[in-house]
C-alpha cells in the first residue's frame, strides 16, 4: 500500500506494533508523497520489505514454509507478448504516472 504521512492505515500499523505484531513496509521514491507513510513506519521500526523472502524470513517460525513457497511446477510459463503489449510495457516504470501524461508524451 501507499500511505501519506497521516493515514488510517498508519494508525492501524501503530496499534499492531504496540501489540507486538510484525509490521512490514515497502519503501517508495522519496519524491512520492504517497510513500512518506511507509518511510515513517520504517523509521519507527517496521521491517523493510524488498521481496517476499524478506517477509518469509521474518515469519518463518510462525508458518510452515513449504505451504507458502512456490514449487518448480508453479514457476511462470514464458509467453509471447504481442507488439502493442510490449510497447505499453516498455512505457511503464516503477513510479506512478498519469495515463494522460503518458499518452500526450507519445504524440
Amino acid at each position: 500500500m501507499e500511505a501519506v504521512r497521516r493515514n488510517g492505515s498508519l494508525i492501524i500499523a501503530g496499534f499492531a506494533a504496540k501489540q507486538g505484531r510484525e509490521v512490514f513496509a515497502i519503501p517508495g521514491s522519496i519524491h512520492n508523497l504517497a510513500a512518506k507513510g511507509c518511510h515513517h513506519l520504517i523509521r519507527q521500526g517496521a521491517k523493510l520489505v524488498q521481496s517476499t523472502e524478506d517477509v518469509l524470513e521474518e515469519i518463518a517460525d510462525q508458518v510452515e514454509l513449504s505451504a507458502v513457497t512456490q514449487s518448480p511446477a508453479d514457476e511462470p510459463v514464458p509467453i509471447e507478448l504481442d507488439k502493442q503489449y510490449l510497447s505499453l510495457l516498455n512505457c511503464l516504470g516503477y513510479e506512478p504516472i498519469s495515463v494522460v501524461r503518458s499518452w500526450n508524451a507519445a504524440d
